[in-house]
């Protein structure tokens, strides 16, 4: 129980930046998590912040992992398996990042890009 606590501390800490914003808005407006790798924050900040979250991610086995983590969570949290891009009703190829587990790109090789 404490490993739990503390990740809830964490979580205050992390998010502080957007906790006034949250706690302020409307309870029908939602929360977006870009690039959710496994779902654990989309979670954390619909049980925090009382908001649906829509929870974006684009590599099909993390995907998998968020299906797996929201699965008994008893949250509101909806997963939305599409990369999120400036460009409206266009398709992207979405390549998984090089030596960066989880991680993905529109790059086909992120090695130059992220050095």
């Amino acid at each position: 129980m404490n490993g739990v606590k503390t990740y809830v501390k964490s979580l205050e800490v992390s998010y502080g930046l957007i906790s006034d914003y949250i706690k302020n808005i409307s309870k029908n407006q939602v929360i977006l998590e870009i690039g959710s790798l496994n779902a654990n924050d989309a979670i954390l900040l619909n049980k925090y912040y009382n908001r649906r979250v829509y929870a974006f991610e684009a590599l099909p086995k993390n995907v998998k992992k968020c299906y797996e983590s929201i699965k008994n969570s008893n949250s509101d949290v909806v997963i939305i398996d599409k990369a999120v891009t400036e460009k409206h009703n266009s398709q992207i190829t979405f390549y998984e990042a090089i030596g960066y587990e989880g991680s993905g790109s529109i790059y086909a090789s992120t090695k130059n890009v992220l050095e």
